[in-house]
């Protein structure tokens, strides 16, 4: 069952059997229906998709039971075979379920506006758990043992009643509509953004809103990644590498065998953003700030709002002798390397995780003051940055983007 909620394609993967089936449609028409209204609320999703099994388990007494596995941005669901009475309303199992799956498809800026909002104002939970038990009225319709599938119908006297005799899709030889023509990339707008896109947000469906992240956050969050590495090969030839230093191998580690199973051991969709952001402070002009993210060229709508997500690293080194090899060695080869490595502290003495490369033939490298108020790599900078600009440089987009963030809001009667 798939069901988009906030732009994250939500897919309860249930086991095929009747309770299952039934707690997954309970599940995720209540996410549907606490989230309906949460487009403009300050929830900022950070998932592309997410799945939730729904698994039965005979060793389980009580209610449903919620687990995470984020190496594989998922959740399962147990239950223990029988429906929960609709009822009985000491235990909210499903108000607790539906609750803990935010903070796992969304970033909860302010928590307590969003009880405020969602829950008390706008009756979310009551929506949630009031409309979305099914089971009962259909039991009561069809009786206690409805035929969910054409297969229920077969028995003892029509053993081969209903049988697929199909062989080959269902919309095989149709016309299905026009397909979609990928976009080219990209080009950042100029100015302030439109009225009339600002005030579409609250006619948006959560269809119209779609995020590019490859970026699984709480992964990231335990990771520690704190310092970026360069290696390079005597052969000037080969692509240099880029290694990201995290303080726990093993969900570093994770963090790249999710990556490489979306984008592959080669990125040639390049899908993976990389950005390299230079000249962030002018007392110490050889620090610069590296950013990791996705790209959405080629994968957006038109009409649609997008919401991606990246993680950034500042570096301070002495100089920017290794920066430069890099930048040298990349424009030689056209390539490089983005690989995971383990490193509690020193990056001297870091352990490198070559099994987990990534090849690369795209890295943005820019100087801070460059970047506008419509940059997607303007989450890279900070307020308080004081950039290093070239003499006679009038024209500095890096300002513009500050004024707007720090700009306050209209004050309105």
């Amino acid at each position: 069952m798939i069901s988009h909620v906030l732009g994250c394609r939500l897919v309860l993967d249930a086991e095929d059997n009747d309770e299952s089936i039934l707690l997954a449609e309970q599940v995720i028409a209540a996410a549907e229906a606490l989230l309906a209204t949460s487009l403009d609320s300050n929830l900022m999703p950070f998932r592309e998709e997410y799945t939730i099994r729904i698994e039965r388990d005979n060793k389980l007494v009580g209610p449903p039971e919620l687990s995470f596995e984020d190496e594989y941005s998922q959740a399962v669901i147990k239950h223990s075979g029988t429906q929960p009475d609709p009822t009985d309303r000491s235990v909210d199992w499903l108000v607790t379920i539906v609750l803990s799956l935010i903070p796992a498809i969304a970033i909860v800026d302010d928590l307590e506006q969003f009880g405020k909002q969602v829950i008390k104002e706008e009756s979310g939970l009551s929506r949630a758990v009031n409309f979305t038990e099914t089971a009962t009225p259909l039991r009561n319709i069809l009786g206690e043992s409805p035929k969910l599938r054409m297969s229920d119908w077969n028995n003892y006297e029509t053993p081969k009643g209903f049988l697929v005799r199909r062989k080959a899709i269902w919309s095989d030889g149709l016309a299905l509509g026009k397909q979609e023509v990928p976009s080219e990339e990209p080009v950042p707008g100029v100015g302030e953004p439109p009225k009339e896109l600002l005030d579409r947000r609250s006619k948006m469906k959560h269809t119209d809103r779609q995020v590019h992240s490859l970026i699984n956050v709480p992964l990231w969050e335990r990771a520690g990644w704190h310092a970026t590495g360069y290696i390079y090969s005597n052969d000037l030839n080969e692509p240099p590498m880029m290694a990201l230093m995290f303080r726990d191998r093993d969900v570093g580690r994770a963090i790249f065998r999710q990556l490489r199973e979306v984008v592959g051991n080669s990125d040639e969709g390049n899908r993976l953003r990389v950005s390299i952001i230079t000249g962030i402070d002018k007392a110490h002009p050889s620090s610069y700030r590296v950013l990791i993210g996705s790209n959405p060229a080629g994968q957006i709508r038109t009409g649609v709002e997008i919401v991606s997500i990246a993680r950034v690293n500042a570096m301070h080194p002495d100089d920017s002798t290794n920066l430069n090899l890099f930048r040298k060695r990349f424009e030689r080869t056209e390539a490089f390397f983005l690989l995971p490595a383990f490193a509690s502290e020193q990056i001297t003495n870091a352990e490198l995780f070559y099994d987990l490369a990534i090849l690369k033939t795209s890295i943005r490298v820019c100087s801070e003051w460059e970047i506008g108020e419509n940059d997607v790599d303007s989450l890279a900078v900070r307020l308080n940055d004081d950039p290093v600009v070239p003499d006679g440089v009038v024209d500095i987009p890096f300002l513009r983007l500050v004024e707007r963030l720090t700009r306050k809001p209209k004050q309105t009667a």
